[in-house]
């Protein structure tokens, strides 16, 4: 089992809200070319300890919710260049011109280069942890070979940041309405995997970045597990429990 961390981005569009879906490379091992939130693997450097004195809002959480919100962070910046940082002593996050001036280090950091700690010791940066709010948790039906255990994060995206596609990764992005973006899939357009759909779903009722923030207070955070069932015509089907905050409960499993 392999556990990932993932950043739901939103911003204010008109009477609604948009988020950011990046395009997977067709290379990719899981799910390639599916339109994903930003987000990877929970390497062994998200576990440092010290990370803890770099983060705001990290006295609130223990050791296992601190590395997912630092791996979640440290990943928008790899994937798409979003900085959920600060300067130490200000409450803003960096200005868009402070974070263009670092995206020079981000194919530092994501090749291995430059660890994401001492890039932030090095720029006396804190992690604004504090702006990540808990959504979902996600885990690979047990009969699929590659399995992964995920945990969604809500963020709105910092203001005039530029988030884009690292090219290699990710080879596509947009920002878009969340019903907008299961449109698009179900026209051909995309491919999207249940989970990124259902939780597009939920936040298709949001008419604002502050109710869908609303919305990530009162969910339930459990971990949900799809099951996989056949129709009595043989068709592959995922289905979930119907009382863990989706309305859709089951879904067909693509074979492709």
């Amino acid at each position: 089992m392999i556990l990932a961390s993932t950043l739901i981005l939103v911003r204010q569009q008109g009477n609604g809200v948009e988020v950011f879906l990046a395009k997977r490379t067709p290379k990719a091992t899981f799910v390639p070319g599916a339109l994903v939130f930003p987000g990877g693997k929970v390497d062994a450097h998200d576990k440092l300890y010290a990370f803890r004195e770099h983060c705001d809002g990290a006295e609130s959480l223990d050791d296992f919710s601190l590395q997912l919100k630092v791996a979640s962070i440290r990943e928008a910046f790899e994937e798409v260049g979003v900085l959920f940082l600060r300067n130490e002593g200000e409450k803003k996050l960096l200005s868009p011109d402070e974070s263009s001036r670092l995206q020079s280090f981000r194919s530092h950091i994501e090749s291995g280069e430059l660890s994401f700690l001492s890039f932030v010791q090095q720029h006396k940066l804190r992690l604004a942890c504090d702006c990540l709010s808990p959504y979902a948790n996600w885990i690979t039906p047990e009969r699929l070979p590659r399995r992964y255990d995920t945990f969604f994060f809500l963020a709105e995206a910092p203001a005039g940041q530029v988030a884009e596609h690292d090219g290699s990764e990710l080879v596509d992005s947009l920002w878009v309405a969340p019903l907008q973006a299961i449109q698009l899939c179900e026209e051909g357009k995309y491919t999207m995997i249940f989970p990124t759909r259902s939780v597009l779903r939920s936040l298709g009722k949001a008419t604002s970045v502050e109710e869908a923030m609303e919305l990530a207070k009162d969910r339930p955070i459990v971990p949900i597990t799809p099951q996989i069932a056949f129709r009595d015509d043989g068709t592959p089907m995922l289905q979930i429990p119907q009382n863990v905050g989706y309305d859709v409960w089951e879904e067909e499993l693509s074979t492709d």
